[in-house]
């Protein structure tokens, strides 16, 4: 049976009221809101059980039959939440979006409401960008979990970074007579440091000193530290050792020539 619907301020033919594929009942509305009601309500079915089945969120089941059209953004959720409402209880999709067009038109005082099948949009509609406790705690947990990586990232970039060697004597490229020498300077603590292949410990401030032979000519002396798991750092010191001067050769008095 074809169910009428009429209203206070328009009537509709009955050529053009939504039908429904099987009814029991004459029902008769004053708009599409109290339309579905009636139809849910002689399928025996509750708007909590209709939204389980079609997935489509309970607050519009109720928004759409309490004709509450200034709480319905007019986007394409809307229509496609009212098109499979109206197609669970057995209405022509078509004409019941129609009547609900012209319903929101008069209610809203609008021009015009497009109701033109689009797909959906990807952007989330500013009716819908309600700040809920479970927003807020998945913000606050994003930013814990963002804090967290900053710092291990931070702890790790410490950790394999090569410590700072500062070496105060000798500078780069000393030329000396001297054979021995002292390596003097400063790193961070708990890096094991290596002159030459000769393994020293730096005192608990980091300082370190040691003593090194040379050879006559060019010297490269090289520092290499590391903490436990950082890449090593090297500084390198070149030492020219000079020969040593010659002294002069004392002559003696001058022997006079012996005469036949």
């Amino acid at each position: 049976m074809q169910p009428t619907m009429t209203t206070k301020v328009q009537t509709f033919s009955t050529q053009n009221m939504p039908r429904r594929a099987t009814t029991t009942t004459h029902i008769v509305a004053d708009s599409v809101g109290a339309l579905l009601r009636q139809a849910r309500e002689e399928k025996s079915v509750t708007c909590t059980e209709i939204s389980r089945r079609t997935k489509i969120p309970e607050q519009y089941l109720h928004l759409f039959e309490n004709d509450a059209h200034g709480d319905l953004a007019d986007d394409v959720y809307t229509k496609i939440y009212l098109k499979a409402y109206g197609k669970f209880l057995g209405f022509e999709s078509a004409t019941l979006l129609e009547h609900y067009r012209r319903e929101r038109v008069r209610a809203l005082g609008q021009a015009r409401v497009d109701i033109r099948r689009i797909h959906p949009s990807t952007s989330v509609p500013d009716s819908q960008l309600v700040v809920t406790p479970r927003i807020v705690q998945s913000v606050l947990l994003g930013i814990v979990v963002v804090g967290l990586i900053a710092y291990f990232g931070v702890q790790i970039t410490k950790i394999v970074t090569p410590p700072t060697i500062t070496v105060s004597s000798p500078t780069e490229g000393l030329a000396t007579e001297n054979r021995t020498i002292s390596i003097e300077g400063k790193t961070e603590s708990e890096v094991a440091l290596a002159i030459n292949g000769k393994s020293i410990s730096p005192d608990s401030n980091g300082n370190f000193k040691d003593t090194l032979d040379l050879q006559e000519g060019l010297n490269v002396i090289t520092i290499i530290g590391a903490k436990k798991h950082s890449r090593p750092m090297t500084v390198t010191r070149r030492i020219i050792v000079l020969p040593p001067k010659l002294e002069p050769a004392v002559l003696g008095p001058a022997i006079p020539p012996k005469t036949p």
